[in-house]
C-alpha cells in the first residue's frame, strides 16, 4: 500500500511541478530582467540536477541492498 502511495504522490508531482513553472513563471505579468527563454533554461537545468542526484541515490541504495544480500547469503552458506 506504501509504495502504491509512493508511485501516485510522484506522478502527482510529475504532472504537477511543469504546472507550477508555468503558471508562477511564464504565465505571470510581473516585470524581470530575465526572458522566459532564460528561466526555462535554468530550471530546465536545475530541475535536471535534482533527477540526476535522485537517480544517483536510488542506484547507491539499491547497490547497497544487493551488497548485503551477498554478504548474508555467504554467511549462511
Amino acid at each position: 500500500m506504501k509504495k502504491l502511495l509512493k508511485r501516485i504522490g510522484f506522478a502527482v508531482l510529475v504532472i504537477a511541478i511543469p504546472l507550477l513553472i508555468d503558471i508562477c513563471i511564464f504565465g505571470n505579468s510581473f516585470p524581470s530582467n530575465i526572458e522566459n527563454q532564460a528561466w526555462a533554461g535554468f530550471l530546465g537545468s536545475y530541475l535536471g540536477g535534482i533527477a540526476t542526484l535522485v537517480a544517483v541515490f536510488i542506484t547507491i541504495s539499491d547497490n547497497n541492498k544487493k551488497l548485503r544480500s551477498r554478504k548474508n547469503s555467504r554467511k549462511s552458506n
